[in-house]
């Protein structure tokens, strides 16, 4: 009855569980297609806001990712920092925009987005071609055009293909800059893309221009005059019209060059384009110098320094601007976060309470359970022992002997712990120490504080401590299968060679990067009867451990045979002391440093010595400090 008590109870307790659990979790009403397209809006909105307001956009940006990050949606964030990466580049913050496009990036690719990762490269294209790296500009223009043939995105194409024909412009190649130019002519004209039809007609006009081909350089930035004037674009019409100023001043017509050039300067102050504006500027002065009217040179001058002047003190309070803009948006932010994090913490409190009390009922009635079942086994024991009580003293010589016994097994046990704490000591110091490491350094990568050099540097020593830490488990792994099931050796006739070339060709990096030399002079013809798998832990570790203590110097394996076969790996490297020596010998464990700082405890070699053992061979070091080390392991031949 009592049994069947407790089974009902409990049924009803994880009922309760369940539903208690539905209740804390959070039940959306809205459909996650509506969430995803709420996000997608609010990051289209601050795209479009980002020029004129970007408050606003900063705004919609932080509602968009805070969205995302609640209903996991990768792709919602990829593109919110894409955006935000945006704003940063237009107000004169590279760096901060180059991690947001590598950031988006990489959720792009986890989510094989392939739109989102050929924008991405797209910007960071530009960032490198603005900063001058062209030539890992041209790659990333190449990655995005390969996705957006995939996707058949002919507009973003043509600007591609514009952006890869200037790369080649500005590197002296410029057939190949025509062949682009004249591509993207064409794939705008096919899909009636003014944008992308007047940016290469502009851009074979500066081609042309720098052919000293003028006639057609004119034709081409006459014919980008006629879209532009289309369109109104200002801004494009007085870049077109400097253009044509500069090859009327080539072609030596002063009069028509200061036509357009005043021309250019008006369509560039209407729109408050003053960075054109004062290439104009230029122009004009250049051609008043020439006339010889020097008053006019001084006005133009004049209104140079008193727009450059309006200029820098506008730079200046949008700078400050977007400053007290940034500050605003992560004070809302970091109160946003704190008050969920405190929800959170609060929902996880009563939770607590709540699986706190029940766990209590739960406890006792399991206690009443066992209570009562333990109860009515000791009446029964009991009656039981009273029965043995008589058979036990009748055992007193069983009873001395399984004390014997009982001995031995203690013996035994001393010696497991003893195992057991020189296990823990490794595992502890060896293997937990780079793994402590290894967890630093990530958490370093992550922040995203790293520059891309220090970046590399800590994914090398990354590297590092990760095959130190498997080469250590692997010992250990072998170890601890030798002692606790005494590891059956299975004799075959094993090529040395053969081994050593495995052993080498797994090295070969590590070698690689310390500039040692590895020469195996072993033959073909050295055979020798053992196990396979404990041959290469044995070379691997003596390898291991001369790689480790060696540095731009050269390690020679080879072997001389008499009696038996002697296979001598020596070295060039710092060499051991006679007290380093006496501790391999003795099987101690201790710790010491390679010439990269790995860390090396001896623990290997106490290894080689056991396996050497098993095949009953022997291991011999001859080593001095400063002048390398050599280890000989000698085996029979049969």
């Amino acid at each position: 009855m009592f049994d069947k008590t407790f089974i009902s109870f409990l049924g009803l307790f994880f009922l309760f569980q369940i539903e208690t659990l539905s209740f804390l979790k959070e039940n959306p009403t809205e459909s996650r297609e509506y969430n995803f397209h709420k996000i997608d809006s609010l990051n289209n909105l601050a795209f479009e806001v980002k020029r004129n307001d970007i408050e606003k956009a900063m705004s919609f940006l932080y509602q968009a990712l805070s969205l995302s990050k609640k209903y996991q949606y990768r792709k919602g964030i990829a593109e919110n920092q894409l955006c935000e990466a945006g704003i940063y580049q237009q107000n004169g913050f590279p760096r901060k925009a180059l991690s947001l496009y590598y950031r988006a990036l990489e959720i792009s690719r986890s989510i094989q987005d392939t739109f989102n990762i050929a924008r991405a490269n797209q910007q960071l294209g530009n960032l490198q071609a603005d900063a001058g790296q062209l030539k890992k500009a041209e790659a990333l223009y190449m990655k995005a055009i390969e996705n957006y043939h995939a996707l058949n995105r002919r507009d973003d194409i043509a600007n591609i293909k514009n952006s890869l024909g200037l790369v080649k412009l500005n590197q002296g190649q410029l057939d190949k800059a025509q062949e682009y130019f004249e591509e993207a002519l064409q794939e705008s004209k096919s899909i009636k893309y003014y944008y992308g039809e007047k940016k290469a007609r502009y851009n074979l006009g500066l081609l042309y221009l720098k052919r000293g081909e003028h006639n057609t350089a004119q034709e081409f930035f006459n014919s980008t005059l006629v879209l532009d004037i289309s369109k109104n674009d200002k801004y494009s019409i007085a870049l077109t019209k400097n253009k044509l100023a500069e090859i009327e001043i080539q072609k030596g017509d002063y009069t028509s060059a200061l036509k357009l050039a005043q021309s250019a300067y008006s369509d560039a102050k209407s729109i408050h384009a003053m960075q054109v504006g004062f290439e104009t500027i230029q122009i004009i002065c250049a051609l008043y110098k020439k006339a010889g009217k020097l008053n006019k040179v001084i006005e133009w001058q004049n209104e140079l320094i008193t727009e450059q002047k309006h200029l820098s003190d506008k730079e200046k309070n949008y700078a400050l601007n977007f400053v007290d803009i940034l500050k605003d948006q992560y004070g809302k932010q970091m109160k946003a976060e704190r008050t969920a994090l405190w929800a959170q913490k609060r929902n996880s409190y009563y939770t607590l309470i709540l699986f706190i009390v029940c766990g209590g009922f739960v406890v006792f009635f399991v206690l009443s359970y066992f209570w009562r079942r333990e109860y009515k086994k000791a009446a029964i024991y009991s009656k039981e022992l009273a029965e043995k009580n008589q058979l036990i003293q009748e055992n007193l010589t069983s009873l001395n002997e399984l004390n014997s016994a009982i001995s031995r097994q203690n013996l035994y046990l001393e010696e497991s712990n003893r195992m057991k704490d020189k296990l823990l000591s490794i595992i502890s110091h060896d293997l937990r120490q780079p793994l402590a490491n290894t967890k630093g350094t990530l958490e370093l990568i992550n922040s995203a504080d790293a520059s891309e050099e220090e970046t590399t540097m800590l994914l090398s020593m990354l590297e590092s401590q990760y095959i130190q830490s498997l080469s250590l488990l692997d010992n250990l792994l072998f170890w601890i299968k030798g002692q606790m099931s005494g590891g059956a050796t299975r004799f075959i006739n094993v090529n040395l060679r053969f081994v050593i070339n495995a052993v080498v060709a797994e090295a070969e990096q590590t070698a690689k990067r310390k500039n040692i030399k590895v020469i195996n002079e072993l033959t073909e013809d050295l055979l020798i009867a053992g196990d396979m798998e404990m041959l290469k832990v044995i070379f691997r570790n003596l390898l291991s451990n001369a790689l480790k203590y060696t540095e731009n110097g050269w390690i020679r394996i080879f072997a001389t045979r008499e009696k038996e076969i002697s296979v001598h790996i020596s070295d060039s490297g710092k060499g051991m002391d006679t007290n380093t020596i006496n501790k391999i010998k003795d099987k101690n464990y201790f710790t010491t440093k390679g010439t990269n700082m790995e860390s090396g405890s001896g623990f290997g070699l106490m290894i080689c010595s056991d396996l050497i053992q098993k095949h009953k061979g022997a291991l011999t070091i001859e080593s001095e400090p400063g002048k390398g080390s050599v280890f000989m392991v000698t085996l029979p031949l049969n």
